[in-house]
């Protein structure tokens, strides 16, 4: 829980301001990170970046925290 606490802090430096404005939820549950949006664009943003985004979070945590990102 300690490591959604500091994504959700740095979830606007990972993603940007637009992508951070439509995220409503984030929670990781067994290396999968959920990430809930309220737009089809975002949606679609975010389901193109998975593997980097991933990539980023694991270098920016310096672990490998996340596997895989579903977007709700």
């Amino acid at each position: 829980k300690i490591n959604e606490v500091k994504l959700s802090d740095t979830w606007e430096v990972l993603v940007g301001k637009a992508i951070k404005s439509h995220t409503k939820e984030l929670y990781i549950k067994e290396k999968t990170l959920y990430v809930k949006v309220d737009s089809s664009v975002v949606r679609q943003e975010i389901n193109f970046m998975r593997r980097r985004l991933a990539d980023k979070i694991n270098k920016a945590f310096n672990s490998n925290m996340i596997e895989e990102i579903i977007v709700l």
